[in-house]
C-alpha cells in the first residue's frame, strides 16, 4: 500500500525505536553541554571527572549496543554516536566495534575514524585490534571491496603500532589492482621504510596522479639532502597538486 507522505513521516517520527534513540541522543548532548559548561571551555572526555566520564561512556555504549541489536541495525544512530565519541576521544566503544566490524561495514568510515582517534597506547591492545582489522580485510566476505581495503589500510597506516610493516605492506600490495600503490606508499611512510621510496622515486612521474602524489608524500622519510635533490624540481611542476605536495614535503621537519 502506498502511503501519503504526511502519514509516512508521522509513522517514522513516531517509531518507538527512533524515539528512544532521539531521547538518548538528547541526554548525551545535555551531558556534554553540562560538563563543558562547568569547565568553561571545550574539553575531551579524558579531562572530565571520573563520574562524568563513566556516565558519558555508559550513554554512548548503550546507544550503540541497542542500535546494533536492532533488526535492521540502525546505522544512522551508530554513526551519530561514533561522531560524538570521536570528537570527545571516548575509547569505550573500541571492543564492541571491532568485534562486530563485519556487520558494521556500511559505516566503516565512521568506525575507522573513531578507532584512529581513540587507539589504545598499550601494545597488546593495539596489536589485538590490528589483528582483527587485518583478519577482516583479508578473510571476510567483504575483503575484496575497495572501500573496505581503503579504510582498513588507512587505519593501520595512521596507527602503525597495530601491526608490522610486512603485514600491512602485504595487505596493501593485494589491494593494488583496485587502489594502486597509494596504500603501499602510505605504509612506507608510516613505518619509515625509506628503501621503498628510494627504489621508486626515479620513476615517480610515470605513475598515475594519486599514486605519484602518495609517493611524493612518502618522501618525507628520506634524508633532507636526498629529499631536496629529488623534489626541488617539482616546485615548478605544471600540476598544481604535485607542486603543492612537493612544496609541503620539502618543508617538512
Amino acid at each position: 500500500m502506498v502511503r501519503p507522505t504526511v502519514e509516512l513521516l508521522r509513522h517514522r517520527l513516531e517509531h518507538p525505536e527512533r524515539a528512544n534513540d532521539e531521547g538518548k541522543e538528547r541526554r548525551l548532548a545535555h551531558l556534554i553541554a553540562e560538563v563543558r559548561g562547568d569547565v568553561g571551555y571545550p574539553t575531551d572526555a579524558e579531562e572530565w571527572d571520573d563520574e562524568s566520564g563513566e556516565q558519558l561512556s555508559h550513554e554512548l555504549t548503550e546507544l550503540v549496543s541497542e542500535a546494533m541489536a536492532s533488526n535492521p541495525i540502525r546505522f544512522g544512530t551508530i554513526s551519530h554516536a561514533l561522531r560524538r565519541a570521536n570528537s570527545l576521544h571516548v575509547p569505550a566503544l573500541q571492543d564492541a566495534l571491532v568485534d562486530n566490524i563485519e556487520a558494521l561495514s556500511p559505516v566503516l568510515r565512521d568506525v575507522c575514524k573513531y578507532l584512529v582517534s581513540t587507539f589504545p597506547p598499550e601494545e597488546h591492545r593495539a596489536t589485538a585490534i590490528g589483528n582483527q582489522l587485518i583478519e577482516f580485510a583479508s578473510a571476510s566476505d567483504y575483503a575484496a571491496f575497495p572501500y573496505v581495503q581503503l579504510w582498513i589500510l588507512h587505519t593501520l597506516c595512521e596507527r602503525p603500532s597495530a601491526s608490522t610493516y610486512e603485514t600491512v605492506a602485504e595487505l596493501a600490495q593485494k589491494a593494488a589492482p583496485e587502489l594502486g600503490i597509494r596504500p603501499q606508499a602510505l605504509a612506507a611512510k608510516a613505518f619509515g621504510r625509506a628503501d621503498w621510496v628510494r627504489e621508486r622515486k626515479d620513476t615517480a612521474m610515470d605513475l598515475e596522479h594519486w599514486d605519484r602524489r602518495a609517493l611524493i608524500w612518502a618522501g618525507q622519510i628520506l634524508p633532507p639532502k636526498e629529499r631536496h635533490a629529488w623534489l626541488s624540481p617539482l616546485e615548478q611542476a605544471e600540476d598544481p597538486l604535485d607542486r603543492a605536495v612537493a612544496c609541503h614535503v620539502l618543508r617538512a621537519v
